[in-house]
């Protein structure tokens, strides 16, 4: 870890908490959605195009690792069920703290384009964190967002051995495309009254979110 990670883990806690800021203050159901389908549509091409294929290059079993890593968080999704939106937002702070350790590992190769992915697509999940907390007041969700978008940093003091950094990366990059994939989800389904405009504008924000990595990239 160099101070160069560690800065930006720490834009992306800033970014988290943002992301819960705007939700508190933005009671517009649409402006949301798009924020948020354009971060994890942006994220999507980035675990795509650029992490995983370094997980998975000269290594066969990388592809059932990563299914794994989608396994576990299915798990924790699936427990998430009996106790409310609190056990989605602890898969979330899993989530950050795979982060942490996946800009260690891709410290010396991590493009411009890639640093930005990883701050922009954290206002989304301060959204998605901040809305997911039920039966608690605005400020302590703002203190959970908080607290779980502190372990980003924290995940940067893992030092991982060479020689299971793919694994590691194969498996975060599941538990990243599981995270994405629920959002996404969550979106298209939460708001059943106005679910085609709900519709119309996930599929837009996460469209922008990708075309500009595909350009870039």
């Amino acid at each position: 870890m160099n101070n160069h990670t560690i800065s930006i883990a720490i834009i992306m806690t800033l970014a988290e908490i943002i992301g819960a800021y705007i939700c508190l203050k933005n009671k517009e159901v649409l402006n949301r959605i798009l924020l948020t389908s354009l971060g994890l549509g942006f994220t999507y091409i980035i675990v795509f195009m650029d992490i995983l294929p370094d997980a998975l290059e000269h290594y066969s079993i990388g592809a059932i690792i990563c299914i794994l890593g989608i396994l576990f968080m299915y798990l924790i999704d699936k427990y998430a069920n009996y106790v409310g939106g609190y056990a989605a937002v602890l898969g979330m702070g899993f989530h950050d703290f795979c982060e942490g350790a996946i800009l260690t590992m891709l410290a010396t190769s991590l493009s411009p384009i890639t640093i930005l992915a990883f701050i922009f697509h954290k206002v989304p999940e301060g959204i998605i964190s901040f809305s997911l907390l039920e039966k608690i007041n605005d400020n302590m969700k703002i203190l959970v967002v908080v607290l779980i978008s502190i372990l980003i940093p924290l995940g940067t003091f893992i030092s991982i051995p060479e020689s299971i950094e793919q694994p590691v990366l194969a498996f975060i990059s599941g538990v990243i495309l599981f995270v994405i994939s629920k959002s996404l989800k969550m979106i298209l389904y939460k708001h059943n009254s106005i679910k085609t405009k709900i519709a119309i504008a996930t599929v837009i924000g996460a469209i922008i979110g990708v075309i500009p990595c595909l350009i870039i990239m």
